[in-house]
């Protein structure tokens, strides 16, 4: 349920949630925890003017002229497979689990791809996720996991470890999230820096997670701690 104010008015109203959204474009990107509730379909007309091509029929017409006969195809192929037992049953996924069970299992059983395994691509492509393992791996390579290290880094001393140990990793790629702007360029922003590792505070990538000290709350310290899998 939506939780919604019409315009002009004060008192919202719950509406139900019965659409999905879609997005069309070359290359589009999903960052962070949008890539888990996104599936990327492809289309490649392999031209470089697809939009001046022509055809002899018009599906999206086709479609509207027999919505009917298409909705009752889909509810048939869900009723085989309710009925079959639901067969071949895929895990489910996390928040989307009678869509997983309806929709992405009997495609599955009909013998398609498993269209979720799009979201390693858009994985793979997430700017968000690519700055936070190229950081922790940099990170990392202070050796800041050794017990010795186990209190970690005041903002201040990171950026000093990142730049008098010459880590190129560690300082290249908190310069892409983390750069002075203007005449500090070429620089790293502490407040940038700082902003970013509370956005990042608790995540996980890389095997390790950024944990935060705050038992001085004038002078927190950030380390990095490796993730052990919780199987209960």
């Amino acid at each position: 349920m939506l939780s919604l104010r019409p315009l002009g008015e004060s008192p919202p109203r719950e509406v139900k949630n019965t659409f999905t959204p879609f997005a069309n474009g070359n290359n589009l990107v999903l960052a962070d925890d949008m890539v888990r509730r996104g599936v990327r379909l492809g289309l490649d007309a392999n031209c470089e003017r697809p939009h001046l091509r022509t055809f002899d029929s018009d599906p999206f017409a086709e479609i509207l002229e027999h919505r009917g006969d298409y909705i009752a195809a889909c509810l048939t192929i869900a009723r085989y497979y309710i009925a079959a037992g639901w067969p071949n049953l895929r895990p489910r996924l996390g928040s989307y689990g009678r869509w997983s069970d309806l929709v992405r299992s009997v495609l599955c059983h009909l013998g398609l791809a498993d269209c979720i395994e799009t979201q390693q691509e858009l994985r793979r492509d997430d700017p968000v996720t690519q700055h936070r393992v190229a950081i922790f791996r940099g990170w990392c390579e202070l050796r800041t996991l050794l017990p010795e290290h186990h209190r970690g880094f005041r903002v201040k001393e990171l950026i000093e470890a990142a730049v008098n140990n010459q880590n190129s990793d560690l300082l290249e790629a908190l310069m892409e999230v983390a750069e002075s702007q203007g005449p500090g360029a070429g620089k790293l922003d502490r407040n940038r820096v700082t902003r970013w590792l509370m956005q990042n505070e608790n995540t996980i990538a890389d095997g390790v997670k950024l944990i935060c000290d705050r038992s001085d709350a004038s002078r927190p310290r950030w380390r990095l701690e490796p993730v052990v899998a919780n199987d209960e």
